[in-house]
């Protein structure tokens, strides 16, 4: 039998920015513009409205995302975090997904949002 037990993190240095991150998120607050949310993606609006802020409140962060489609969370991560000190995004594009003008809808979504 596998026993499975849940660990509760009390004494993390994040805990409470993530918590204020996410009480944000669900008040619909963040630096992310309302017509950046439009961006079609698979994460969520407070997901989003989340990263944006939780990244904000991080010193000299680095960003990865693996499975980037149309760069909606990229993008919501990133907007107005300037103080982002590298991001690397991958994805395969692959046309049964994203359509055959995929990756070209990521780049052209990264310099409408985040070149401002």
């Amino acid at each position: 039998m596998i026993e499975i037990k849940e660990q509760v993190y009390v004494e993390h240095e994040q805990i409470e920015l993530v918590r204020a991150a996410l009480e944000m998120a669900k008040e619909e607050i963040s630096g992310i513009p309302e017509y950046a949310l439009q961006i079609p993606g698979m994460s969520g609006i407070v997901y989003r409205r989340f990263i944006n802020n939780y990244i904000r409140t991080l010193e000299a962060p680095k960003y990865l995302e693996i499975g980037t489609s149309f760069g909606s969370t990229l993008i919501s991560s990133m907007f107005g975090n300037e103080h982002v000190k590298s991001v690397l995004s991958m994805d395969l594009w692959i046309e049964k997904k994203v359509g055959p003008y995929g990756k070209q809808i990521f780049f052209h979504n990264c310099e409408s949002f985040l070149n401002k």
